[in-house]
């Protein structure tokens, strides 16, 4: 897809399959025409999502219609700041117990920054979805998370692997025995949710089993709660892990950056713990992570379907064809990202980015289908840097070649180790 775009510029038409064709857009008038302007026209009936769909249930991020339509309602309420805010302290919690962990170890010792990132968002997941720590599950999740990212990406460019999904084949059965053994963990809990409830409990499962449609007086079916919850699970760990992957990789290779946010935390936090309203002075540490989801943002790319014919700004597009939207290539683009493959999180100051284009920076999507979890996300990633950051420095390892994994998330390929060192 890189290469399309050096070669052909913003707007790409390319065979994708036999009578098929796929179309590649990056700049940010095309992104705002087909993820909001014109969104209604197109739609996630793709490979991709039906093999989500398959996996997981219809949840948030596969629905469609009035389905979808009516799933944000009852949810959005979850995801309010004031909600959210109450999950700080959880956050916090986890994290510190990673780094008293991290502390027991020799200085300097290389750690796969990839595998403890994703134990962590996956605790914080269950704390803050379930309310309980589900570390004791974490392989068996993140073993079906990392195996039907796999299998996803794969039959995004190759369809055989969508139709074939029922054949007795080896790959088919051992990626199923995995996403059943995952699914096993969510509906454990919510049956154990359902037979022991908790009173006043302030986790996502109990919002999600209390939210009533105002319209008919219905709460949502435990079959809608278990897609929803295996959707947060597993998508919000999954990508919050990349971002803070790649975060602390940038900082390790650039330790001008680390100073300056290590300056600003002991400033602003004094060797105190980070807390909610903390966040909101720690200004550069929220530029920096800005910066590093614009390099690596972990939902790379993204795709939809077009259901009609349709001009988008000039270039017509026919139904039925494959439409790529990859805020990889859009936050590269040399029109609104001066020296776009350099780490300079000042671009993200106030009175640099207050006249660029709102659709050059999607990392969590763009119209009415953005992240819904998008503040939680943002409110964990600072969160995590403050407190691991004011107990340790990340340095890369000597000799170790960093390459990119683009399954359904933007990952490191085979880990990513750092060496870790107390700070003084």
């Amino acid at each position: 897809m890189t290469s399309l775009t050096h070669e052909f510029g913003d707007a790409v038409r390319f065979r994708f399959l036999p009578g098929h064709y796929a179309y590649l857009f990056t700049h940010p008038d095309h992104v705002h025409h087909i993820l909001h302007q014109y969104a209604n026209i197109y739609s996630k009936d793709v490979p991709a999502f039906k093999m989500l769909r398959k996996f997981e249930g219809n949840g948030l991020v596969t629905s469609e219609g009035d389905l979808w339509r009516h799933q944000r309602k009852l949810m959005q309420p979850a995801f309010h700041r004031q909600h959210i805010a109450k999950l700080a302290g959880v956050m916090t919690d986890a994290t510190t117990r990673l780094a008293n962990r991290w502390s027991q170890r020799l200085d300097n010792q290389p750690l796969d920054i990839h595998r403890e990132m994703t134990r962590l968002t996956l605790e914080i997941a269950g704390l803050t979805l379930f309310g309980i720590d589900i570390s004791a599950d974490g392989d068996c999740v993140g073993q079906g998370v990392e195996a039907l990212s796999n299998f996803v990406s794969k039959a995004s460019v190759n369809p055989r692997y969508f139709w074939m999904i029922n054949w007795p084949l080896r790959r088919n059965v051992r990626i199923q025995a995995q996403m059943k053994a995952s699914h096993e963990v969510v509906d454990r809990i919510i049956r154990q949710r359902r037979k022991n409830p908790v009173p006043e409990a302030n986790d996502l499962l109990a919002l999600l089993m209390e939210a009533r449609d105002e319209e008919i007086g219905e709460t949502m079916p435990d079959e809608q709660i278990r897609a929803e919850v295996h959707t947060l699970l597993n998508a919000g760990h999954d990508t919050s892990a990349n971002a803070l992957t790649w975060l602390f990789y940038l900082l390790s290779i650039h330790p001008e950056i680390m100073a300056k946010v290590e300056k600003e935390q002991n400033l602003v936090l004094a060797g105190q713990r980070p807390t909610l309203e903390a966040l909101f002075r720690l200004s550069y540490s929220k530029m920096v992570i800005e910066e590093t989801l614009r390099l690596y943002p972990p939902v790379y790319g993204t795709v939809r379907k077009a259901e009609q014919r349709d001009v988008v700004k000039g270039f017509r597009v026919e139904p039925n064809s494959i439409i790529a939207i990859y805020p990889y290539l859009t936050h590269r683009h040399p029109d609104f990202w001066p020296e776009p493959e350099s780490f300079f999180p000042e671009r993200f100051a106030e009175n640099s980015s207050i006249n660029r284009h709102k659709y050059a920076y999607i990392p969590f999507g763009a119209g009415p289908r953005q992240c819904i979890a998008a503040n939680f996300a943002m409110m964990e990633m600072q969160l995590v840097l403050a407190t691991l950051l004011s107990r340790f420095t990340f340095k890369p390892v000597p000799g170790h070649s960093v390459k990119l994994e683009p399954l359904v998330t933007l990952r490191p390929k085979g880990g990513l180790p750092l060496l870790v060192q107390r700070r003084s």
